[in-house]
């Protein structure tokens, strides 16, 4: 996160927003949450573990929207061959 969602002041490297005081820790963290969550799909996916991949990525798109995680679980929901589901029927909802 660039821009505090209460004010838009550009963040610096605290959890508060140096204009408004708004505490963002919460958010830092489930965007770090996110994130891990994140690595851990596309770890299980290269070693061969699609249901735990796509575990993975359903918690980190609860969290945090991000194409990547969009495109990782339609990859993860398409038969077996790792390309996006045309259908759009991703499977991956949160």
């Amino acid at each position: 996160m660039e821009r505090c969602p209460g004010c838009r002041a550009r963040l610096g490297e605290y959890p508060v927003c140096s204009r408004c005081g708004c505490d963002l820790t919460l958010v830092f963290r489930a965007e770090a949450r996110a994130a891990d969550r994140m690595r851990c799909a596309m770890r299980a996916w290269a070693a061969g573990n699609r249901d735990a991949a796509k575990v993975c990525i359903q918690q980190s798109l609860a969290l945090e929207h991000k194409p990547l995680g969009d495109l990782l679980c339609e990859c993860l929901s398409s038969p077996s061959t790792g390309e996006p589901n045309k259908a759009n029927q991703s499977g991956c909802e949160v």
